[in-house]
């Protein structure tokens, strides 16, 4: 009984094991902005001008970012402003200018209201959903994030940023594809509209220190750049046009850049449009890159295969010795 139970307990823990590391290997962090004169909104709110989003659609694990362009302070308290009892799940208490705040990770699905202390009037919702690691894709100024196959596609202001494979472990090899696509706003920029050429700027860095910077030229505004993680110096190549100028192929990068596992903070900044300066347009992502089978995963599997393996040999030895 012993042994059976031992290995029941065992079995349970390698399935549990399995599942954790079924998941994808991303959360993401989702950037609210508290509008610039959110204060000054006197009771009403559009979806952009207190919080914006005041809608973000996130995956279980992820987080939210608050981060304050108004003048004054505000706070993300979870709530209504009618409840008896609020700030339970996250309270940020003041943001003062200029300031963020991040909420804890949201592990359970559902949609959790919130709303400024300081301005009841101001509200938003976090909706989360049962995926894991990315929130999902939305029609508004959003950084989230979207699993779908082997991709993930994240919703920024002026950018969509595509990440390929959406699972990464970086102990596997392989490489990292980032696909940056300009939004419609961009392409208003343009008399006609057309966005021929575009260049951007970016950076990605972690644990605060920048370990890529580079400025490049994209035909018709959409970047493919694809990383093959090493412990080498930096190199790019890559980039060449089509006969007719209208697209420009992928850069590849080799070099120091995602080959730990963490968080990558990626800035990317459109700089110029059809040749022309512009106030830098900014869109900041942040992904999670996790290894999918860690060794303590690996050993409690191993360990839990044995023991289901050794108690069915010995269960059919105990049938045997009654044949």
């Amino acid at each position: 009984m012993k042994s059976r139970l031992a290995a029941t307990i065992i079995g349970a823990m390698a399935m549990a094991v399995i599942i954790l590391m079924s998941q994808p290997a991303y959360a993401a962090n989702v950037q609210v902005t508290i509008s610039s004169g959110a204060s000054n909104t006197k009771g009403t709110c559009t979806p952009t001008d207190c919080f914006n989003p005041q809608v973000v659609n996130v995956n279980v694990g992820d987080t939210v970012t608050w981060t304050n362009q108004d003048t004054v302070g505000h706070t993300a308290t979870s709530g209504k402003p009618s409840d008896n009892q609020t700030g339970t799940v996250f309270d940020s208490s003041l943001i003062s200018a200029g300031k963020s705040y991040t909420s804890p990770a949201f592990n359970t699905p559902g949609t959790y209201y919130y709303f400024c202390q300081v301005h009841p009037w101001m509200t938003g919702e976090v909706i989360v959903g049962t995926g894991g690691g990315g929130a999902s894709s939305t029609n508004q100024a959003a950084t989230g994030q979207t699993q779908g196959g082997t991709s993930a596609t994240m919703t920024g202001t002026n950018m969509n940023l595509m990440v390929s494979p959406a699972s990464f472990n970086p102990s596997s090899g392989g490489n990292v594809t980032l696909k940056f696509v300009p939004n419609p706003n961009v392409s208003t920029l343009v008399t006609d509209g057309t966005i021929k050429h575009l260049n951007y700027s970016i950076t990605i860095s972690q644990g605060g220190s920048t370990i890529f910077q580079q400025d490049f030229h994209a035909h018709n505004g959409n970047l493919t750049l694809v990383f093959t993680p090493s412990s080498g110096p930096t190199s790019v190549t890559g980039g060449m046009s089509n006969s007719d100028m209208s697209m420009t192929g992928p850069f590849y990068i080799s070099g120091p850049v995602f080959n730990n596992s963490g968080s990558y903070d990626i800035t990317a900044d459109v700089v110029e449009v059809n040749f022309k300066s512009i106030s830098p347009l900014e869109d900041k992502f942040t992904v999670q890159a996790v290894p999918e089978f860690g060794q303590l995963a690996t050993i409690v599997l191993a360990v839990s295969v044995i023991a289901i393996v050794a108690f069915t040999a010995r269960g059919s030895l105990v049938k045997r010795s009654f044949v």
